[in-house]
């Protein structure tokens, strides 16, 4: 089912790049590409909202998009959060992280942030080029950002860090940029936990639309965010209802 044709009365100018292929880190044996475009301009948050719209995702100053030869695996995914209810394990999660308080701040990149990134990356994407970052790269993941963001800190009973999510916020909804969390407290769930939140806090901004990146049907990795309905993919340049009749075809 269509949600939605994207259109624009008015596209803006921008130079598309192709990255160098690398190895997929979510399908085995493949090889991944991505298309770019430099963030910039006097409208760079419009165009966020509207490449978003397209399927696109941020890092840094960069919009990208995954444009493999050989694959179209990944789907970029969002929930439309009015029409969201939490299932029964997420209400679960939500009664066993009560303790947790969350605080929303400017994009500042702190030690603490960064101690609990690196220990994510270690546990959690051990063969990620992400775990390489000193400092200051993972400063230019959270300040470098040309449209508005936010920090969000999930923090314990005595204030422990557990939970971090980079957020942008445009008026087609937010986007989760990255989430990291304690690796070593898996029952916790933080992850979901953290999407449960930016669900709640997309509806009190009135906004339509929470965007989880891109979904991988055969990646154990990615499952986690069709546990969230309902749930749109972008698909031959339309949002569409994930129904449950893809979800068992991409399986076999």
């Amino acid at each position: 089912m269509t949600i939605g044709q994207i259109t624009t009365a008015t596209k803006p100018k921008r130079r598309f790049y192709h990255l160098p292929e690398e190895a997929c880190p979510y399908l085995e044996g493949q090889r991944e590409r991505k298309r770019v475009t430099l963030l910039q301009g006097p409208h760079v948050a419009a165009d966020m909202s509207d490449l978003t719209l397209r399927g696109y995702r941020r890092m840094c100053d960069v919009a990208f998009s995954p444009d493999c030869v050989l694959c179209r695996a990944c789907l970029p995914l969002r929930l439309p959060v009015a029409a969201f209810t939490p299932s029964r394990q997420q209400k679960r999660v939500l009664r066993t992280h009560r303790d947790l308080t969350c605080r929303a701040s400017a994009r500042d990149a702190t030690l603490e942030q960064y101690q609990l990134f690196q220990k994510y990356q270690r546990v959690r994407h051990p063969t990620g080029s992400m775990q390489e970052m000193d400092f200051d790269a993972y400063r230019d993941i959270v300040e470098r950002s040309p449209v508005p963001s936010n920090v969000i800190e999930f923090r314990a009973t005595g204030g422990q860090l557990v939970c971090v999510s980079l957020i942008d916020i445009m008026s087609c909804g937010i986007s989760a940029v990255y989430t990291f969390y304690e690796p070593n407290c898996m029952k916790r769930s933080f992850g979901i936990y953290a999407i449960v939140k930016l669900i709640a806090l997309t509806r009190e901004r009135h906004l339509p639309h929470l965007y989880l990146g891109n979904w991988v049907a055969n990646s154990p990795k990615m499952a986690y965010k069709s546990a969230f309905r309902p749930a749109e993919i972008f698909q031959d340049k339309a949002w569409r209802r994930l129904e449950a009749p893809f979800l068992k075809s991409r399986r076999r």
